[in-house]
């Protein structure tokens, strides 16, 4: 639904950029001097892949899992092709 509606979808990226700024922020209290912005930035644009992805898999999941579940399946397979 989200992807068919371009105001729906501009709409979720512009809160997205604004929701990751507030993480950014937190991030960069919690790692002072080390703080990396694009670290952090590229962090936080995976955790919302892998979300999106749960979501995708949740909603047409025939087998009835549970979300922490797929997004556990999610994590391994971003995981691996990390490695």
């Amino acid at each position: 639904m989200l992807e068919s509606n371009p105001k729906l979808m501009a709409l979720a990226h512009k809160r997205f950029h604004a929701v990751a700024e507030e993480f950014i922020a937190e991030i960069e209290v919690r790692e002072g001097k080390a703080f990396d912005p694009i670290r952090a930035k590229v962090a936080i644009t995976l955790l919302a892949a892998l979300f999106a992805q749960t979501l995708d898999a949740y909603i047409s999941d025939e087998r009835g899992r549970a979300l922490a579940d797929l997004y556990a399946i999610a994590l391994r397979h971003a995981k691996e092709l990390l490695a």
